[in-house]
């Protein structure tokens, strides 16, 4: 979703067609700082009892208020791309069942972000993310007990070096 306008279209045809959120289990919101209504967000959130995989694509927003959203799903992955805050956690507390969670480059809590939510996420199998988040997600016990792969996200300026290198390198 690029745009409100969209985010609206969406919610208003799962409003007129409620059988069709049984179908989706896939869902990529592309959201925009000066597009976004949380509200609808939520909303459309809420009209998705299926839903197993959501994607929030980078943007500098918060999640908004997660606690007083009851949730009918339970997602297997998630790639969070908004601000990592209390919010973000309220909203993985909802949703202990992911398995894979992913952040994009660029997220750094500070380090003990999690130890204060040691239990979160009890089924969380891989995370992916920078140095800076996987460091923060080692007071998780699921981390702690070795149950959890941790992935270093690839940072892509490097990647994009790396390329360059290879490409100067082949046409030498």
């Amino acid at each position: 979703m690029r745009s409100a306008l969209h985010m609206n279209m969406l919610l208003d045809i799962l409003k007129m067609e409620p059988f069709k959120t049984y179908y989706i289990q896939h869902l990529s919101l592309q959201l925009r700082i000066m597009a976004v209504d949380r509200d609808t967000l939520h909303s459309i959130l809420k009209e998705l009892p299926n839903l197993k995989h959501l994607t929030l694509s980078p943007c500098w927003i918060s999640y908004g208020d997660a606690s007083i959203y009851d949730y009918p799903f339970q997602l297997h992955s998630l790639y969070w791309g908004l601000i990592p805050d209390l919010s973000m956690n309220l909203f993985l507390r909802s949703q202990p069942s992911i398995q894979n969670l992913e952040f994009p480059e660029g997220y750094d809590p500070i380090s003990d972000w999690f130890r204060f939510w040691p239990d979160l996420l009890p089924n969380l199998r891989s995370a992916t993310a920078t140095k800076g988040m996987l460091r923060a997600l080692r007071d998780l016990e699921v981390v702690k007990n070795h149950q959890c792969q941790l992935k270093v996200q690839p940072d892509a300026y490097n990647a994009f070096l790396t390329e360059r290198y290879k490409k100067w390198v082949e046409g030498s």
